[in-house]
C-alpha cells in the first residue's frame, strides 16, 4: 500500500515537472514569436506632389524625383507606374536618407525593365525622411507610390517581455521543484553567469551583422600602386586601361587635377576597340580631385579589360594619374550582389557553431573536445579571414612560396632592398587589385571586394612573375616556414592551381600549430582548460590560420611553459636529459622566429621547487640559471648560423645599429622615458588587440575573455602552489621579455621615436599567456572541482563573435 502511495506521489511529481517544462518552453516561444512578428500596419501612399526636371541632352531624358516627408516613414518598397510600356531597359538610381542627407553610401542602382508599365523596387527596410529617384532614359511616369508602415513597437515588445517574465517564473519554479536541477544550478552558477554574458554579446553582434547585410548596396575597391602624373590637353584623345571583374559596375571615380580651363571632358568606354558607352564630364562632376563616371549596370556584359578614352574639351588642361602600365588610378563601385548568399552562409554558420557547442557540452574526453573545436575554428578562420589581412602575412607567404620553389636566397636591388618573385595570381590577392599593383609601404588588406576575390580564385596558372619586397623576412628560410612549405609541396604534387597554394600554406601552418598546442595540453599536468582558453584567444586562432609565423611562435612558447609546469609538478631536475633534449630545439626555433622571446626559457628557473628555499638552495638556482643561459646562447648562435644560410655574400649592412647603441648608452634617460611612455600609453590598446586580432580591436570581447581565463584557472584544485618569491621571479621574467621587445623595437625604429609602432597586440600575446598561467599556479582553490566542459563552449561562442566581426569588417 505504501509503495502504491509512493508511486502515486512520484507520478504527481513527474506530472508537475512536465507541466512546468511545457509552460516554460511555450511561454518562451510565444515571447520570441511576438518579438519577431511584423509589428506594424501597412498602407500605401501616392506621391502626388513631387519635383522633377526634364533635361534633353543627346536624346537622353533625365528625370529627377524628390520625395520629402514631414515625418519619418518606415518604407521598404517604391512602386513606379508609367504612362506607356518602356521601350528599353532604363537605369535608375535611388537615394534614401534619414537625417544625414543624400549620399552615395545610402543609395542603390537597379534598372527598369523593357515592356513594363509598373516597376516595384525593394528598399532596405528602415525609416526615411527623404527619398530621391534619378532615372536616365526615355520614359513618362504616371505616378509614384510608396508602401508605408506605421510601427507599434512598444505594444509588441511589452507583450513579448510579459511572456518572457512568465517563462522566467515557470523556469524558477521548475528549478525550485526539481532538486537535481537546483543542485546543478548551484554548482555551476559562475559558469552560467559567464555564459549569459557571452550569449548576449554573441546575439547582439549577429543581429548587427545581419542588419548591415540588409543595408549593403554597393562594394568597392581601390588600386594601390605607384602612380605617375600625365597631362592631357589640346583636344587630343588619350587612352587608359581599366579592368572590370564584375558586370554590375555602376560607376568609377578617377583622380585628376584641373590645370587650365573648366574641366570639361568627353569620355568613351571601349571594349575591343568598340565604343559601348560615351558621356561628358564638367567641372560640376569634379569633387576633391575626382571625376565620377556613372554607368548603366546593363552596359557591361562581361568582365575583363577595357579602355577609357578621355578627350579634353575647350582647351582644357588636366593632370591625371596612371601607373607604368597605363592603368588609370580609380576606385570602382559595384552593386553588392551577395546579400542573400551571405545571409545563407551566416545561417549555416550559426547552425554549425551551435552543433559544435552542443558537442563540446557533452561528456566527451577533453582531447576529443579540443580537436572538435580546433578543427571547426581552424576551417572557419582559414576561409573567413581574407588574404593578407594580418600583419606581414603577404611577406611571410611570399617568402615561404619562394622557398618551396627552391629560391632560398633573396635577390637585392640597387638600394640593397631584398625581393623575391611570385606569380602575379598570388601577388594579386595582396590588394584584390590588378596585376600591376605594387607598393612597399602598405601590404595589408583590410577588406575585400567579393567579386574580385572570386575572380582571382578562378584564375588559371600564369608564368608571369612579379617581384615582392622581402624586408624583415629575407633572413628567414625553410625552418620558419616548414609547415607551409610542406603543404605547398603537397599542393604542387596534387596539381592544384597556383592561387590555391595560398590556402594550402594556411592549412599547413594551422595543422602544425594545432598539433604543438595539443602536445602542450597533453604534457601539462594541471590547468588543461586554461591552456585551451589561451589557445582559443581570437588572436591566436586568427594568426594560426594565416601564413604569419606569430602563431607558430606562440605555440612554441606554450610548449616551453607546459614543459616547465610539468617539471615543477614532477620535481624533475633541469639536468635531466629528456628536459634538455626537448627544450633545445624548441628554444632554437623560437630564436629563429623572434629572438627576444628566447628569454621565455628562464621560466624553467622560476618554476623550480628549489626556488622556494632560496637561502638553502641558491647554488642549485645559480646552476639552473647558468644551464638555461648556456642553452639560450647556444640556440642564439645556432639561429644566427641558420639565418646566415639565407643571406647573400654581399655587404648590405652599415654601422647604424652600432651608432644607435652608442647613442642609447649616452642618453639612457631618454631610452627609459620612451620605454615607460610606450608601456603606459599603449598597454590597454595592445591588450585589447591581443585578446581579439590586430587592427580590429573591440573592447567588448576583452571582458568575457578575461573572465573566462580566471574561471578556467580556478576549476582545478592546486595543492602545489608557488610562493611569493617565485611569483616575483616570474613577473620579472615577463617584464624582462616585454622590455626586450620594446628595446628591439626602439632600435628598429631609431632613437627618439616618441611612439614605438612595433609594439602591437600580437607581440604581447605571450606576456598575457604567461600572466594567466601565473595566476593559475598561484590560486588555492580547495572547493569541489568545478565542471570544465563549459570552457570550450565559451571559447566557441566568443570565436563566433570574432567570426561575425571579421565578416562585418572585412567582407561587407
Amino acid at each position: 500500500m505504501e509503495r502504491i502511495k509512493k508511486n502515486e506521489n512520484m507520478g504527481d511529481y513527474m506530472k508537475k515537472y512536465v507541466r512546468l517544462i511545457f509552460f516554460t518552453i511555450i511561454s518562451c516561444i510565444i515571447a520570441i514569436i511576438i518579438a519577431f512578428l511584423p509589428n506594424y500596419t501597412k498602407k500605401t501612399e501616392e506621391i502626388e506632389k513631387f519635383s522633377y526636371i526634364n533635361i534633353l541632352n543627346e536624346d537622353t531624358h533625365y528625370w529627377g524625383y524628390g520625395i520629402v516627408t514631414k515625418d519619418d516613414i518606415l518604407c521598404d518598397k517604391i512602386s513606379i507606374y508609367f504612362e506607356k510600356p518602356l521601350v528599353e531597359d532604363i537605369p535608375i538610381h535611388i537615394y534614401y536618407s534619414n537625417e544625414e542627407g543624400l549620399t552615395e553610401e545610402n543609395s542603390l542602382w537597379t534598372s527598369l525593365k523593357q515592356g513594363k508599365m509598373l516597376e516595384c523596387i525593394d528598399l532596405p527596410n528602415s525609416k526615411y525622411r527623404e527619398l530621391r529617384l534619378d532615372i536616365v532614359g526615355n520614359c513618362f511616369i504616371n505616378k509614384v507610390v510608396i508602401e508605408q508602415y506605421n510601427k507599434y513597437e512598444n505594444v509588441y515588445y511589452f507583450l513579448s517581455f510579459c511572456f518572457l517574465i512568465i517563462s522566467f517564473t515557470f523556469g524558477i519554479k521548475l528549478i525550485i521543484t526539481y532538486h537535481e536541477m537546483r543542485q546543478w544550478l548551484y554548482n555551476n552558477l559562475k559558469a552560467i553567469f559567464i555564459f549569459i554574458i557571452i550569449a548576449i554579446i554573441s546575439l547582439s553582434y549577429i543581429i548587427n551583422v545581419w542588419y548591415e547585410i540588409d543595408d549593403m548596396t554597393i562594394s568597392s575597391y581601390h588600386l594601390e600602386t605607384n602612380y605617375y602624373t600625365q597631362e592631357l590637353k589640346d583636344n587630343n584623345k588619350y587612352y587608359f586601361n581599366i579592368d572590370i571583374h564584375d558586370s554590375k559596375l555602376i560607376w568609377l571615380n578617377f583622380w585628376a587635377d584641373i590645370l587650365e580651363g573648366n574641366g570639361e571632358i568627353k569620355w568613351s568606354l571601349l571594349e575591343n576597340q568598340n565604343c559601348i558607352l560615351t558621356g561628358q564630364l564638367t567641372n560640376d562632376n569634379y569633387n576633391q580631385g575626382q571625376f565620377k563616371i556613372e554607368l548603366n549596370v546593363d552596359t557591361i556584359k562581361d568582365s575583363g579589360f577595357y579602355q577609357l578614352q578621355l578627350e579634353p574639351l575647350n582647351t582644357t588642361s588636366l593632370q591625371i594619374y596612371v601607373d607604368e602600365n597605363n592603368y588609370l588610378k580609380a576606385t570602382y563601385y559595384y552593386l553588392f550582389q551577395y546579400n542573400n548568399t551571405l545571409k545563407y552562409m551566416l545561417v549555416i554558420l550559426d547552425i554549425l557553431i551551435m552543433g559544435v557547442v552542443i558537442l563540446l557540452l557533452s561528456r566527451l574526453n577533453i582531447c576529443i573536445k579540443y580537436w572538435i573545436m580546433a578543427v571547426s575554428m581552424g576551417i572557419l578562420s582559414i576561409i573567413i579571414v581574407i588574404p593578407y589581412s594580418t600583419a606581414d602575412e603577404f611577406r611571410h607567404f611570399a617568402r615561404a612560396y619562394s622557398v618551396a620553389n627552391g629560391q632560398f636566397v633573396c635577390e637585392y636591388n640597387e638600394q640593397k632592398e631584398p625581393y623575391t618573385y611570385i606569380p602575379t595570381n598570388l601577388y594579386n590577392l595582396r590588394y584584390i587589385a590588378p596585376e600591376n599593383s605594387i607598393s612597399i609601404s602598405d601590404e595589408t588588406n583590410f577588406n575585400a571586394n567579393l567579386s574580385r576575390w572570386l575572380y582571382y580564385l578562378k584564375c588559371d596558372n600564369t608564368s608571369e612573375n612579379v617581384s615582392a619586397w622581402m624586408g624583415g623576412v629575407s633572413d628567414k628560410g625553410i625552418f620558419e616556414y616548414l609547415p607551409q612549405v610542406i603543404a605547398m609541396w603537397g599542393g604542387m604534387i596534387l596539381g592544384v592551381k597556383q592561387i590555391w597554394l595560398f590556402y594550402f600554406a594556411r592549412i599547413g601552418n594551422w595543422l602544425a600549430i594545432t598539433l604543438i598546442w595539443y602536445i602542450a595540453i597533453r604534457i601539462v599536468p594541471k590547468h588543461k582548460y586554461l591552456f585551451i582558453v589561451l589557445y582559443c584567444m581570437p588572436t591566436n586562432i586568427v594568426y594560426a590560420c594565416t601564413s604569419s609565423t606569430d602563431g607558430l611562435l606562440n605555440a612554441f612558447i606554450m610548449l616551453i611553459m607546459s614543459i616547465a609546469i610539468r617539471r615543477y609538478y614532477d620535481n624533475i631536475e633541469l639536468t635531466n636529459k629528456k628536459i634538455l633534449i626537448s627544450i633545445i630545439p624548441i628554444i632554437t626555433y623560437i630564436a629563429i622566429i623572434k629572438l627576444p622571446y628566447l628569454l621565455v626559457a628562464f621560466l624553467l628557473v622560476a618554476l623550480d621547487v628549489n626556488t622556494k628555499n632560496l637561502r638553502n638552495n641558491w647554488k642549485i638556482i645559480i646552476k639552473n640559471i647558468i644551464i638555461v643561459t648556456v642553452v639560450c646562447i647556444g640556440s642564439y648562435l645556432l639561429a644566427v648560423f641558420l639565418k646566415g644560410l639565407y643571406e647573400p655574400n654581399i655587404n648590405i649592412n652599415d654601422s647604424g645599429n652600432v651608432e644607435h647603441l652608442k647613442y642609447a648608452l649616452e642618453h639612457i634617460y631618454e631610452v627609459i622615458h620612451i620605454l615607460v611612455q610606450a608601456f603606459m600609453g599603449i598597454m590597454d590598446e595592445t591588450y585589447c588587440q591581443a585578446i581579439y586580432i590586430n587592427s580590429f580591436c573591440i573592447s567588448i570581447l576583452v571582458l568575457p575573455y578575461s573572465l573566462l581565463m580566471l574561471y578556467s584557472a580556478t576549476i582545478e584544485e592546486n595543492k602545489k602552489v608557488i610562493n611569493t618569491l617565485q611569483i616575483t621571479i616570474m613577473i620579472l621574467i615577463c617584464s624582462f621579455i616585454w622590455g626586450s621587445i620594446l628595446i628591439v623595437a626602439y632600435f628598429w625604429t631609431n632613437i627618439g621615436n616618441p611612439y614605438i609602432w612595433g609594439i602591437q597586440g600580437r607581440y604581447i600575446c605571450s606576456i598575457i599567456m604567461i600572466g594567466t598561467v601565473i595566476l593559475a599556479l598561484r590560486s588555492q582553490n580547495h572547493n569541489k572541482i568545478k565542471e570544465g566542459r563549459y570552457i570550450m563552449a565559451y571559447c566557441m561562442a566568443i570565436m563566433m563573435v570574432a567570426f561575425f566581426k571579421i565578416i562585418q569588417i572585412q567582407w561587407i
